[in-house]
């Protein structure tokens, strides 16, 4: 009996310290599944934020491809006015030419004649128009042009009279 009795408390010992053990194991692992659910608490609320800031940002690309949409329209239609306006340019310094040339029609540009001092422009056209057989009556005013530069003498233009007709 005694060593019955020492045998149960042996076992009851041995029990109760395989018991503890036991619960020591359960409390660590408890105490394990409450860091495991932290840091599931965690990624949760990382995964939620990631997903608020990637619908931001896909909210953002559907705007910004409007946006390239609207501007590469507002580019077309703009490189579109642009090219018409370069032809309305166009079309416009051809009449500006088309006027001088009309303007120009009664006048006579006479380039490679030295300027003289106290020169008389007026009588040495008239004699010009002596040597080659031309009658100066319809000349309207004669002028000697500004120099454009040092190196070339000055022209002088000769205007006819309107009235006077081509034939």
């Amino acid at each position: 009996m005694y060593f019955e009795q020492e045998d149960k408390m042996e076992d009851a010992e041995q029990f109760s310290s395989s018991n503890n053990n036991v619960l020591k194991d359960i409390n660590r692992k408890i105490g394990m599944i409450k860091d495991v659910k932290i840091q599931l608490i965690s990624l949760t609320q990382s995964i939620d934020f990631l997903s608020e800031k990637y619908e931001l940002l896909l909210t953002e690309h559907t705007k910004t491809k409007s946006d390239v949409v609207r501007l590469d329209k507002n580019i077309t239609q703009l490189t579109n006015k642009c090219t018409y306006l370069e032809k309305c340019n166009g079309a416009l310094e051809e009449k500006i030419m088309d006027i001088e040339q009309k303007t120009r029609r009664h006048n006579l540009q006479i380039v490679g004649v030295e300027c003289m001092p106290d020169e008389k422009v007026s009588e040495l056209v008239k004699k010009l128009g002596d040597l080659i057989g031309a009658t100066t009556n319809h000349i309207s005013s004669v002028n000697r042009m500004p120099e454009r530069s040092k190196n070339k003498t000055a022209s002088i233009l000769v205007r006819f009279n309107n009235d006077h007709k081509e034939k």
